[in-house]
């Protein structure tokens, strides 16, 4: 597949959280009394979907309802927005990264964020949703996008290396080092992919072979 293929496959899928919201309707002004009436303290936003989603594990998802939803309810590295003309790259999970003079070496600063469940988002949480796309045993569908561009992803994704020689390390809980095979022109835009969002590895392995399967256990 051409890089620019791969580049249009990938903001489709990130782009697609704009689509689930369109067809949401302005709510009307309240009038008279109403105006002053207090909002619930537990709030919902509804939105439609043409057809159900089939998970809300990131690592195992290839179509665009589940990306949808994903990328509308959690955060990562970065995010894409577009003005109209041009795809915007937005800080999102990272607050800052650095690119090395070669363009091999991505080195990510985390904000403070949290999950649901009010435990720190780490990078941690990064290292291991990225291997975890990468594993052979997950048999990711969209881990090809990623096996040719990070160090020892390729073999590891193969069966023939290890997760420890994969070019992705969490130095501390606040920063994620990436190391590239060669310079990627568009490796920012492809970190707002869904199978690039953290995951936490204590929630997956509690959900077993039904991760994302129900939303009431996920974080």
């Amino acid at each position: 597949m051409r890089k620019k293929n791969v580049l249009a496959l990938l903001l489709v899928l990130v782009m697609a959280a704009s689509v689930a919201l369109t067809g949401c309707n302005k709510p009307k002004t309240p009038s008279g009394d109403q105006g002053s009436a207090k909002l619930d303290a537990d709030q919902h936003l509804n939105v439609p979907l043409v057809t159900e989603i089939k998970t809300l594990d990131s690592s195992k998802t290839t179509d665009v309802y589940s990306a949808t939803v994903q990328l509308n309810t959690q955060e990562g590295l970065i995010r894409v927005t577009n003005d109209g003309e041009k795809d915007i790259i937005e800080k999102a999970g990272a607050e800052s990264w650095d690119v090395s003079p070669d363009g091999l070496t991505w080195t990510f600063h985390l904000r403070d964020y949290k999950w649901s469940d009010n435990k720190p988002v780490t990078a941690g949480d990064y290292e291991y949703a990225w291997k975890r796309l990468l594993d052979p045993a997950t048999k990711a569908g969209y881990s090809y996008l990623i096996t040719d561009k990070i160090v020892g992803a390729a073999d590891f994704n193969a069966g023939k290396g290890s997760a420890d020689a994969v070019g992705i390390k969490a130095t501390d809980d606040k920063t994620l080092e990436v190391k590239l095979v060669k310079p990627v022109a568009y490796f920012d835009k492809m970190l707002g992919m869904q199978g690039l969002l953290p995951l936490r590895k204590d929630i997956v392995e509690a959900g077993g072979e039904t991760y994302g399967q129900d939303p009431s256990k996920l974080v």
